[in-house]
């Protein structure tokens, strides 16, 4: 399945408990389509120009892998939420390259040693 990443913005005044109750929503419906690989906040960050009449908003991202026919669904969802002043979905490669080499253990991700190609003997020319 192909890898996409959501970034979404909630209202700035909206109290923690909205925020995690919407993030929390939009998670359920990509679980039930899909995996999701990562799934973060990034905080309360003031916005370039005022949106909706807010000026500052609620960062969340969230990776996740599901089928090409999932995106129009969340997008849809996405926009008809009043509480979400923006978002963008976008197909990515990042989180699959962002963790090749690495395994993981019960302390996180941790480096794992890759296999050393060994090169073949230089043929002398005679």
């Amino acid at each position: 399945m192909p890898t996409y990443e959501t970034v979404f913005v909630n209202r700035g005044e909206a109290p923690a408990e909205k925020i995690q109750e919407t993030t929390a929503k939009i998670q359920k419906m990509i679980q039930e389509k899909g995996e999701i690989l990562i799934s973060e906040s990034l905080g309360r960050k003031k916005l370039c120009y005022e949106i909706r009449g807010c000026h500052d908003g609620n960062y969340s991202r969230i990776v996740f892998s599901a089928e090409t026919g999932f995106i129009k669904d969340l997008d849809s969802a996405l926009r008809v939420n009043e509480d979400i002043l923006r978002h963008i979905i976008v197909r990515t490669h990042e989180a699959k390259s962002r963790f090749a080499g690495y395994a993981d253990d019960e302390k996180g991700m941790v480096k794992k040693e890759l296999p050393v190609a060994e090169k073949e003997p230089e043929k002398k020319e005679e």
